[in-house]
């Protein structure tokens, strides 16, 4: 860690006098000339570290660094790939876990065994990324596609329909 680091992490935690108050600023300060306090503080601090890297997913990282690759060497395969992710990510494209291991099989990409739908989509996206520009654009439309034309809001809303006018009849 360079100094400028140091610096702003105690920068950070100095923001945290609002919440905390200045009191128990303090007692910190009391606190942390004890050499037991030191020795406790740092293991949490171990701690903190090996838990979070731990919990950092790899392959997602991974999956991301192989995606800014592409801006340098094929920006319109990356802007593809950013606009696709943030719409799968955000549920406005294949909602669902069933449909895109379905779009998956339909557009002879790699078949996604994932158990969750986001490492679905990182599995989804990885397969994608082997695709030429061009392709990738015909697949992305397809999703696109196949979700304005089905399971959306439009959907529920001719079947609630046809229901209230069968009732009325």
């Amino acid at each position: 860690m360079t100094d400028n680091e140091e610096y702003a992490l105690m920068a950070d935690l100095a923001k945290l006098l609002k919440k905390y108050g200045p009191e128990r600023f303090e007692l910190l300060a009391t606190m942390i000339s004890s050499p037991d306090f030191i020795n406790k503080f740092s293991a949490v601090l171990r701690t903190s570290a090996r838990v979070y890297r731990t919990r950092a997913n790899p392959t997602r990282v991974s999956l991301v660094a192989e995606i800014l690759r592409l801006r340098e060497s094929d920006s319109k395969k990356y802007e593809l790939l950013i606009s696709f992710e943030n719409k799968l990510r955000t549920g406005r494209i294949l909602p669902t876990l069933k449909r895109m291991k379905s779009f998956a099989v339909t557009n002879g990409l790699t078949e996604i065994h994932a158990k969750s739908r986001s490492s679905a989509i990182q599995q989804l996206i990885r397969s994608m990324l082997s695709l030429s520009a061009d392709q990738l654009e015909k697949v992305v439309s397809r999703a696109v596609e196949s979700s304005d034309s089905s399971g959306g809001l439009n959907e529920w809303s001719e079947i609630i329909t046809k229901k209230m006018s069968r009732s009325r009849t």
